[in-house]
């Protein structure tokens, strides 16, 4: 997931780099933009998408309809557990 924020911070930035070009700003304020774009998506994204995880209580409501979770635990414990299995197999 990191390396997708990552990614998009990296593809964001010269794009806004280019398009400031392109719209006639100096290669100063494009790189400016350049800059502040890729920097802001990189931050930007994993908070909105933290926040409106908090806001929505999808884990809450992801384990409750789960059948086989009879201990309410969180997706990640689940993933965790289920790999541990896994290996003991």
């Amino acid at each position: 997931m990191v390396v997708g924020y990552i990614l998009r911070g990296a593809i964001a930035g010269p794009l806004a780099f280019v398009v400031g070009l392109l719209l006639g700003y100096s290669p100063w304020v494009a790189l400016g933009l350049y800059t502040l774009i890729g920097s802001a998506t990189l931050v930007l994204i994993p908070v909105t998408r933290k926040l409106i995880g908090n806001l929505a209580d999808q884990d809450k409501a992801l384990t409750a309809t789960v059948r086989w979770n009879p201990r309410n635990y969180s997706a990640l414990k689940r993933f965790a557990l289920n790999l541990i299995h896994i290996r003991q197999l």
